[in-house]
């Protein structure tokens, strides 16, 4: 009895400390044409050209995380490299250097934020961490390379996804070379190499995204469980998708029917934002939820690569959300824009954040 009690304090002291709580009900998706719940949440816009000298030093789509300071670090996935930003967008320097060698990166799985370091997890098992000037702390290795890594106190926790051909989608590989599992799956579905980040720190707790999954799930302190999920109704993915035999006639159901996928899910201090991709066959449509400690609200974005809004919203910060928008998609003006650009852009230039403000 005294060890049952003891185990039921413990936990009770780990839920706690996670800023855990009892699973809620499902999110239910509003699919929506209109732009109305994000405009009337937004008070101003601030649009923040990346400058640089000569020629465009950007590529397209990059990922953007804000410093404490005010600055950004821009990850250009299209270039494989990372560099650092003023907060008036002015460029200050790259972080690292691509290469080969030692203390070198060449392909990017994804990078990490912490006070004042940059982490970057490079293939095929590179971890090297950078202070802000850009030189190098230190190079460690991940056991067993997944798609992206994220550090946290008890180790890295490393994520496989659907279709990894490990029994599992999630572990946590332990400084001592112990390994902890998570999210069994033996399901035969095609592996979902995705390209944005899973990982968004909140607090004590890491949220991560699932790839197929309709599910954001915490890690904390060891443990991996829900955090919320989302009921996309028609468009969601059934079970039938990971009943198949074989990969090729999973995807061929699935290509067959209109669904939904989880893309991103960002993390702020004013709430959370998540990004919901339909899909039926090649035509994709974005759409945002947007969550202030009121419930969800939700708005349509339009073609990712046709709108200029649609797939660029990356990350929050404080009351502000933010965005990189490639300039080309600037540079012709539209009159269904979430928000005009105030700005004269031209496509040959590198893309631009967009700040906005909440309300």
């Amino acid at each position: 009895m005294r060890e049952r009690l003891s185990l039921f304090i413990t936990v009770l002291m780990l839920s706690s400390s996670c800023g855990m709580r009892q699973e809620r009900e499902s999110v239910v998706f509003g699919r929506v044409e209109s732009h109305r719940a994000l405009t009337d949440a937004v008070d101003s816009v601030e649009w923040i050209p990346l400058q640089t000298e000569g020629a465009p030093l950007i590529g397209s789509f990059p990922e953007l995380f804000v410093l404490n300071d005010g600055g950004f670090i821009v990850w250009d996935k299209e270039k494989s490299a990372v560099y650092r930003f003023s907060a008036t967008g002015a460029y200050v320097g790259p972080i690292g250097r691509q290469g080969n060698g030692p203390g070198e990166y060449m392909d990017i799985n994804n990078i990490q934020i912490l006070e004042k370091q940059v982490v970057v997890f490079s293939r095929p098992d590179k971890v090297l961490v950078f202070d802000l000037s850009g030189e190098l702390v230190r190079e460690t290795h991940v056991l067993t390379p997944g798609i992206q890594s994220f550090q946290v106190p008890e180790g890295y926790l490393t994520y496989y996804g659907f279709g990894g051909g490990r029994g599992y989608r999630l572990a946590l590989q332990k400084p001592d070379y112990s390994e902890e599992t998570y999210l069994p799956d033996q399901s035969k579905v095609i592996h979902l190499s995705v390209g944005k980040p899973i990982f968004s720190p909140d607090g004590e707790q890491v949220l991560f995204t699932d790839a197929y999954n309709s599910v954001i799930y915490t890690f904390c302190q060891g443990w991996v469980r829900p955090f919320e999920r989302f009921d996309f109704g028609k468009w969601a993915i059934d079970e039938k998708f990971y009943a198949f035999d074989d990969a090729f006639s999973a995807m061929d159901y699935l290509l067959s029917r209109e669904f939904a996928l989880i893309q991103r899910f960002i993390v702020g201090e004013s709430g959370q934002m998540v990004e919901v991709f339909i899909q039926k066959g090649s035509d994709i449509r974005a759409y945002y939820g947007l969550n202030r400690g009121e419930g969800w609200s939700w708005f349509g974005a339009g073609k990712p690569g046709e709108s200029s809004f649609a797939g660029t919203f990356r990350c929050m910060d404080g009351c502000s959300v933010y965005c990189v928008i490639d300039s080309w998609l600037l540079e012709e003006k539209r009159e269904d824009d979430l928000f005009p650009c105030s700005l004269p852009i031209h496509s040959d230039q590198n893309p631009v954040i967009v700040r906005l403000y909440l309300r």
